[in-house]
């Protein structure tokens, strides 16, 4: 009898929270997927948003994608994009394009959606360009699993609903690229992928040896012609 009625008790308090789960009325369905070959990629994205809440008017969705040390976002090639109006986002930190996975850093991106309504939903998308980095070459060659995350979609209204205030809260840029930094609802969503990942040929040390007797050979050889015909002009 006892155990009955704390079960009962417990389905009611897991009712009570999806009922406080979904008060805001808010859907979002998030797909990613990849283009592109090589060390040089895009990550397509969108969002698809029903709801009937009248605020949502008045908010601004981001997607906050965490690159790990195997991939990297250029900021000078988003800021370019930034400027032509093709992207809205920025790089949280500086990023060394040219170091390889082993010495890189994790960096955040965020990417500001522009909405649309169609019918009684809105939408929005991006397509953001990022770069696989080198990996140390491995004793037999082959290839290496890079790993991207699913990511965090962060809502900001004003002002904020009551039902979204008991929600997790993450600081991220205001507007893209500004220093200040402001409170954003990381919301829950609906995806067919969680995380991507991404395969990056490695060099083989297998024949580093030969490799490097060969380079030395041909530019010793090289060297040496070239003073050879030096030699000859001058004396000439």
């Amino acid at each position: 009898m006892w155990k009955t009625f704390r079960l009962l008790i417990f389905i009611f308090y897991i009712n009570i929270l999806n009922v406080k789960g979904d008060e805001c009325g808010i859907s979002v369905v998030l797909t990613r997927h990849v283009g592109n070959e090589g060390f040089h990629r895009e990550l397509h994205s969108s969002v698809e948003i029903t709801t009937n809440q009248s605020f949502f008017s008045d908010c601004v969705i981001v997607q906050r994608e965490l690159m790990p040390s195997g991939l990297y976002v250029n900021p000078d090639e988003l800021a370019d994009l930034q400027r032509t109006g093709q992207v809205s986002g920025c790089v949280s930190s500086e990023v060394d394009t040219e170091a390889a996975k082993e010495t890189a850093q994790s960096h955040e991106v965020f990417i500001y959606y522009t909405l649309k309504q169609l019918g009684s939903k809105l939408t929005g998308n991006f397509v953001l360009p990022f770069h696989l980095r080198y990996h140390k070459p491995l004793p037999m060659g082959g290839e290496e699993e890079v790993v991207l995350e699913a990511p965090a979609i962060l809502l900001k209204c004003n002002p904020i609903p009551s039902c979204l205030k008991s929600k997790q809260n993450m600081l991220a840029p205001c507007i893209p690229c500004s220093p200040e930094k402001c409170k954003w609802t990381n919301i829950s969503y609906n995806t067919e992928i969680t995380s991507i990942i991404l395969k990056v040929p490695v060099g083989s040390l297998h024949q580093y040896s030969t490799v490097l007797v060969c380079t030395m050979i041909t530019t010793a050889a090289g060297s040496l012609y070239i003073i050879n015909l030096l030699l000859k002009y001058h004396w000439s």
